[in-house]
């Protein structure tokens, strides 16, 4: 895969960001918002464009995710090589040749079932280099295919959405969007076979609450379960992309309140078990 590299030095020497840099892809694909930063020690590090995802860490801090990396450590280690000596080297631009001309792109995508997205899922370069994030969006006119894209600030102070990464040629955008759309129409009926196999009800118990209350061993029991064990935590996840995380974080705040309340109830049901017992036994008496 060839690919071009160009580097921007910022003008403040004393910024941790020394460096804007952008790849393009076999003269087709361009992805921007690449750092070259300077860490402890002063050596110098590549960062990839990220977001902040809707996901947090164990000490609750929220976790970045990277449009776009490298998914070897072979290519990884080439294309960041690359970068750093384009930068210490003063080279504003430089071009790297593949062992071959070829430019093989594959496309995963997850179904969605919601009005704003249709699918989300990742481009493939060459089994060596990945694009996240990319969606499928509904729309009047029809599907049509966004990038991935941040919120930058312009000229006016007003702010607006750009992409970070995205096809460059006319003939490569219709070639790779036209890919995306059909991928998306396999995937969406993949998973509506699969929805139709599923009984109504563990639909519904899927993504509802189910209470019971039971006797086991002599012990009164509450159960509150939030998914069913058959569907369970995969089917909101390939369906929706809640994450089992996701919604243990939902319940656990109220876990505390809701385990008091759970006693309270317990033991409100045995005092009264315990008066029907004993009216039972005066009954008897007389």
């Amino acid at each position: 895969m060839n690919y071009k590299i160009k580097v921007y030095k910022t003008k403040n020497n004393e910024w941790n960001t020394k460096a804007y840099v952008s790849v393009t892809f076999n003269d087709c694909f361009i992805v921007t918002g690449i750092t070259v930063r300077e860490g402890k020690n002063n050596s110098l590090f590549v960062a990839m464009p990220s977001y902040k995802s809707s996901k947090t860490d164990e000490k609750w801090k929220p976790i970045y995710k990277d449009y776009c990396n490298s998914t070897t450590k072979e290519f990884r280690d080439e294309l960041y090589g690359k970068i750093i000596d384009g930068y210490t080297d003063d080279r504003k631009e430089l071009e790297v040749k593949g062992k071959n001309n070829k430019f093989e792109f594959g496309v995963a995508l997850k179904s969605f079932m919601g009005e704003n997205i249709e699918a989300l899922g990742r481009i493939y370069f060459d089994k060596c280099f990945v694009i996240n994030n990319v969606k499928v969006i509904p729309s009047d006119k029809g599907s049509f295919v966004a990038m991935p894209s941040q919120l930058v600030s312009i000229e006016n102070g007003t702010k607006e959405y750009e992409d970070v990464c995205f096809p460059i040629t006319k003939e490569f955008r219709s070639e790779l969007y036209d890919a995306i759309l059909k991928e998306k129409d396999v995937v969406k009926q993949k998973q509506q076979e699969e929805f139709n196999k599923i009984d109504e009800m563990d639909k519904l118990q899927a993504v509802n609450l189910e209470s019971r209350i039971y006797f086991e061993n002599d012990d009164l029991v509450i159960d509150c379960i939030a998914i069913s064990d058959k569907l369970g935590f995969a089917f909101l996840e390939n369906t929706f992309d809640i994450s089992k995380r996701e919604v243990m974080d939902i319940y656990n705040p109220a876990a505390l309140e809701f385990t008091k309340c759970t006693l309270q109830l317990q033991e409100l049901i045995k005092s009264k078990i315990h008066e029907m017992e004993g009216e039972s036994e005066d009954v008897s008496e007389d």
